[in-house]
């Protein structure tokens, strides 16, 4: 499967078990709050510069790039190289 391919290529013993707690470890106590501050602070940070473009050109037109995540990528990024790295070099595992 396409999860158990990284595990593979990288030589590691691992039982499904494991591997799904320490999944549900990561994501939503670590991914997720790190995405929802990310995402916060840049629809911030964005306003933040439209509203000055605003200002120093004098345009009531200006808007604001939405600052998001391609979620495909982020979520493949976890499972496909975060998840399989903290399998091989943690002590626990």
């Amino acid at each position: 499967s396409m999860l158990t391919a990284p595990m593979i290529a990288c030589e590691f013993d691992f039982k499904y078990a494991d591997y799904f707690d320490a999944f549900r470890s990561m994501i939503f106590e670590k991914v997720c709050p790190g995405i929802g501050c990310a995402l916060l602070f840049g629809n911030i940070w964005y306003a933040m510069m439209a509203a000055k473009l605003a200002g120093k050109t004098g345009r009531t037109d200006i808007t604001a790039l939405p600052y998001g995540i391609n979620t495909p990528a982020g979520f493949l990024t976890v499972y496909m190289v975060m998840l399989p790295i903290c399998f091989k070099h943690s002590p626990k595992y």
